[in-house]
């Protein structure tokens, strides 16, 4: 069943009652294009309650072929929502969630709406985990949230209190939990009193994982060459689409007739659009290029394992990995393996890592 805009405002939220067709067809519009909704998508309403408008209005979009999911920790709520909807809607579904987890598949969302629903969280953190899990990487997060202006400095608190939140707050907590924020819509519906109705569109952070290598680092080095320091540094550049990172490893000579051996390498990290992984070039000073995959990242973020695609100057069929282990945002280990033509991996060097900026 596909409804039109007209059936739509049939079901209006509060938000909607009294605005004139044109404003309501601009929210509609305005919320379907920050969820970036296409014929097919699977998206999930997160504290739906028991109104159905935006599940009705994302299916008018997503067609047959869609699916809505809609979630909320209230299950008379839910039976509610589905008594409301017009026969024979078909391909919306409901899900009981848990306050900390709306327990949505991993990495199968093309989208998420939290309307109206995001100051009612109290463990919103581990809900922003959660769904940061189930959304692919390119997927969206829109959150529509209202503040009055005479609270918009308040504390988190005291705006929960009046069922608010400031969009500045709302931005902040996106960002700490792993999402780009990509548009800000302010107001989205226009109110005659101080009270300022917004959304916010949001996406995974690709390079969330990666962020806290940031700085400047020291540390000591161990393994094939021996034992050694090391130095790094890492920046994001040109417009922050890069991260560079300069690496420096000099090992004690193994015998008194020999001199140090000295490792340099030029890492560039890219976000490759059309594979959706980090890729990881690095320039070494003997003229052989290690290009890898952010081929796996634990949950937690905390471990990240790269593997090569290629490996350019060096005879055929060898292989390399390496693996990050991070202890804190001042800590973080470093494992380098190589593989022969036909073997498996064996460790090359450790290296162990503190913050110096």
């Amino acid at each position: 069943m596909k409804l039109g805009v007209a059936a739509l405002f049939l079901f209006a939220s509060d938000a909607l009652l009294g605005q004139n067709d044109e404003v309501k067809r601009k929210f509609f519009a305005d919320v379907h294009a920050a969820l970036a909704l296409k014929p097919g998508a699977l998206v999930a309403d997160i504290g739906s309650g028991d109104d159905p408008l935006h599940a009705l209005s994302i299916l008018s979009v997503i067609g047959a072929n869609g699916r809505v999911v809609c979630v909320d920790t209230d299950a008379g709520a839910l039976n509610k929502l589905k008594g409301k909807l017009p026969s024979g809607t078909m391909n919306i579904e409901v899900q009981l969630g848990k306050v900390d987890d709306p327990l949505l598949p991993p990495g199968a969302f093309d989208a998420v709406l939290i309307s109206n629903a995001y100051h009612e969280m109290t463990r919103y953190q581990t809900v922003l985990a959660h769904i940061r899990q189930a959304l692919k990487p390119d997927a969206r997060l829109v959150v529509i949230e209202s503040i009055d202006e005479t609270r918009r400095q308040s504390d988190r608190n005291e705006q929960v209190k009046h069922h608010e939140l400031s969009p500045e707050r709302v931005e902040d907590e996106l960002r700490a939990s792993g999402f780009q924020v990509l548009n800000h819509i302010e107001p989205l519906v226009k109110s005659d009193d101080t009270s300022v109705r917004f959304l916010i569109a949001a996406q995974p952070d690709p390079w969330m994982s990666l962020r806290v290598l940031e700085g400047r680092w020291e540390g000591d080095a161990n393994g094939t060459p021996g034992k050694g320091v090391t130095s790094r540094e890492y920046r994001f550049e040109l417009n922050s689409h890069f991260l560079t990172g300069r690496n420096k490893s000099v090992y004690e000579p193994k015998s008194p007739t020999e001199n140090a051996e000295v490792h340099e390498d030029l890492a560039m990290f890219s976000y490759d659009r059309a594979l959706k992984k980090i890729v990881l070039r690095q320039f070494h000073k003997e003229g052989f290029v290690n290009e890898y995959t952010l081929d796996s990242v634990r949950a937690d973020g905390r471990l990240l394992e790269f593997v090569t695609v290629r490996i350019e100057n060096i005879p055929p069929g060898w292989r390399a990995k390496e693996v990050y282990r991070i202890l804190s945002s001042d800590e973080w280990f470093e494992t380098s393996f190589l593989a022969p033509p036909g073997k498996d991996f064996e460790i090359y060097s450790e290296a162990h890592l503190k913050r110096t900026k």
